[in-house]
């Protein structure tokens, strides 16, 4: 059976754009299909997969119906993979990213489990319009 240990966005997954996940893990030979459970609980199957190797697997989401966590899964044998637990969360802490603006605030969502990943709301993907906030006039 595959197991993930490890899922990484590589490219941001929003309600309005696909995205790409990196998994790290054992067993992922022989994958015959990776597919998702969107945070509205509908099922989703990945635009594409790649088997890096038995311990690499890399995809390419679809958009996705609601933002929140989604869950990844990848099938060998007929069997859907395992996940390992997250550790505790730590606290948070500074960027070192010297391009951030002073005012942006990056926030996650708490996994309990290693195959879940975030899917952003509309507006926040790489290619949406930003929201426009002002004061009342």
């Amino acid at each position: 059976m595959a197991n993930i240990s490890i899922l990484r966005v590589t490219k941001p997954i929003t309600r309005s754009s696909e995205g790409e996940l990196e998994f790290v893990g054992t067993g992922f030979t022989g994958a015959s299909k990776v597919h998702f459970i969107d945070p509205a609980g509908k099922k989703f199957t990945a635009k594409s997969f790649n088997v890096i190797n038995d311990e690499m697997l890399t995809c390419v989401c679809p958009v996705f119906s609601e933002s929140g966590l989604a869950k990844a899964y990848i099938t060998v044998n007929g069997v859907d993979s395992a996940a390992d637990k997250e550790g505790p969360l730590s606290a948070s802490s500074a960027s070192d990213e010297s391009d951030l603006d002073a005012r942006t605030l990056t926030y996650t969502l708490p996994k309990q489990f290693a195959n879940e990943f975030e899917v952003l709301p509309l507006g926040f993907g790489p290619n949406d319009p930003r929201p426009k906030i002002g004061l009342p006039t």
